[in-house]
C-alpha cells in the first residue's frame, strides 16, 4: 500500500481445494504464518463438480482448435450447456459451516477476514445484482458469502456486481468459463487492495 506500511502477502490458496481441504491448508499456515488479514476467495470449485461437457470446453482450449475458431465453439457449448446441469460438489450447508469456521478461527485471534464472491463468464454483459435463471446452486452459494459477511461484520468483495457495474468484456478478463486471464488477476487483486485501504 502506497504510503503505508509495507504489506507481506502470502498466496497459500491451492488451485482447485474445495473449502474443506482449504481450511486444512489453513490450519497448516496459520502454525508458521497466522495472517492478519485472511483473503478468502473460494467457491466454484465447492458449487460445481466437473462434468462430461467441461471436458468438452477443455478439449476446446487445444491450441489448434482455438485457431480454427471450433475452440470457442466448443467452449462457449460446454460455457452454456454448464448453467443447467451444474451438481454441487461440497453441499451448500458443508459450505457455510467451512466459510464460517475460517472468520471464526480468525475473529478469535483478533484478526481480520475478506470474502471474495468469483466472477465467472455468466456474469458479464448483465444488469448489477443479474443470477442466470439456471445457476440455482451457484447462487445461492453466493448467497451464503453475502449473508456470512453481515452476521460476521467482514467486508464482502462481489466481482460479479463489480464487473457489472463497469460494464467489463468476459473476453478481456477470463481465459474460459472463470479463470481469469493475466489482465483480469490483476483487475481482481486491484479491486481487493482498493477495498482492504477503505474497509480495513
Amino acid at each position: 500500500f502506497s504510503g503505508q506500511k509495507p504489506v507481506q502477502v502470502q498466496n497459500a490458496a491451492v488451485p482447485g481445494f474445495t473449502c474443506p481441504q482449504s481450511s486444512i491448508q489453513l490450519d497448516r499456515v496459520v502454525a508458521s504464518f497466522p495472517p492478519d488479514i485472511l483473503v478468502l476467495y473460494q467457491m466454484n470449485t465447492d458449487a460445481t463438480r466437473v462434468e462430461s461437457h467441461d471436458k468438452v470446453g477443455l478439449i476446446g482450449l487445444s491450441p489448434f482448435l482455438l485457431e480454427t475458431g471450433l475452440g470457442r465453439l466448443a467452449i462457449a457449448a460446454a460455457s452454456a450447456y454448464r448453467p443447467q446441469r451444474a451438481r454441487e460438489r461440497v453441499s451448500l450447508s458443508r459450505y457455510k459451516r467451512c466459510i464460517e469456521g475460517m472468520l471464526k478461527q480468525q475473529a478469535a485471534r483478533q484478526a481480520r477476514s475478506l470474502l471474495v464472491i468469483p466472477v465467472s463468464r455468466f456474469d458479464f454483459g448483465k444488469p448489477v445484482g443479474f443470477e442466470h435463471p439456471g445457476m440455482g446452486a451457484l447462487a445461492n452459494y453466493r448467497a451464503a458469502v453475502r449473508s456470512l459477511g453481515i452476521k460476521h461484520n467482514v467486508p464482502v468483495l462481489d466481482m460479479p456486481a463489480t464487473v457489472q457495474r463497469l460494464k467489463l468484456k468476459a473476453s478481456e478478463h477470463l481465459i474460459d468459463e472463470v479463470h481469469p486471464t493475466e489482465k483480469g488477476h490483476a483487475f481482481i487483486a486491484d479491486s481487493i487492495a482498493n477495498l482492504l485501504r477503505s474497509q480495513l
